[in-house]
């Protein structure tokens, strides 16, 4: 998480390239751990880095440290969260159209025609 942070803070001059991959990183993190990773996990991971931080670097983590830590991690944390829905709600839409196409496959006969009962008058025009 420092790692990422760290590269996060020196890439703020290339927002173009950063965003996408923070957007991106997010979207990977809906794979970890069986799609069980969420939004409170964030939180909880922002409390554990200014844990860590703040006994790490002591009397050097001033108030104006823990403000610009907390900030890169917000906005981090934001474009993670933006991916992460971003591929939660394209893995939805997959799920339903395979929903779709599976039902749609089941209204056919052996032969691809539709399975509704019809005269043998309507199929021998």
């Amino acid at each position: 998480v420092i790692t990422a942070v760290g590269s996060s803070v020196a890439g703020l001059q290339r927002t173009d390239a950063l965003v996408p991959k923070l957007r991106q990183l997010g979207m990977r993190h809906m794979g970890y751990a069986s799609g069980e990773i969420t939004e409170a996990h964030f939180g909880i991971v922002r409390q554990a880095l200014m844990k860590t931080l703040r006994t790490c670097l002591r009397e050097a983590f001033t108030p104006d440290v823990e403000f610009a830590w907390a900030t890169a991690y917000r906005f981090i944390s934001a474009l993670m969260l933006e991916g992460m829905r971003e591929a939660s709600s394209l893995e939805a839409q997959v799920k339903k159209k395979a929903s779709m196409l599976s039902s749609a496959a089941s209204t056919r006969s052996f032969d691809g025609s539709p399975c509704r009962s019809q005269s043998s008058s309507t199929l021998n025009p």
